[in-house]
């Protein structure tokens, strides 16, 4: 590369730009070394009941990371009341694993990957009740487990 002062300007779709100076003061191949950061992305959704569809409010929605440099952090948020959850300025380019639970439910996990730049609607998640009572007449009731992993159903 010639002698003399360059501007270098690198850049990639839904990567943050570097723009830097480089002096050569000697006539011979040269070297730059530049990282780009991915753009943050986002993640939306819903939780929703498996029994009726009807949207589950006050659900804890976790996200971990589980790849690259921020391996292990979380991220947290609650459900409003219909049900939606949003996450905003998330590292991207990267895997995670979405957790949403309640009291009464059973917990929902799954894994997915956020692109960088990316807005991601994971639309609606279903999580089932672990427990549902049905009242009957004065004095009696009936009470239902479910088990997710069978997916048998037992009345007592």
């Amino acid at each position: 590369m010639p002698v003399g002062d360059y501007d270098i300007c690198a850049s990639a779709p839904n990567f943050s730009s570097e723009d830097r100076s480089a002096e050569v003061r000697v006539e011979s191949p040269v070297t730059e070394v530049i990282l780009l950061s991915p753009d943050p992305g986002s993640v939306s959704g819903r939780a929703v009941s498996a029994d009726d569809s009807s949207d589950v409010s006050g659900a804890t929605v976790r996200l971990e990371v589980t790849s690259g440099i921020y391996i292990g952090s979380t991220y947290d948020t609650v459900t409003d009341e219909d049900g939606t959850f949003s996450f905003t300025d998330l590292p991207a380019a990267i895997d995670y694993q979405i957790t949403v639970s309640k009291t009464g439910h059973f917990k929902y996990q799954a894994p997915f990957s956020l692109k960088a730049g990316e807005a991601k609607d994971l639309g609606p998640i279903s999580i089932v009740p672990s427990v549902s009572v049905v009242r009957g007449a004065p004095g009696s009731f009936t009470i239902t487990w479910k088990s997710v992993s069978s997916m048998l159903y037992k009345v007592y």
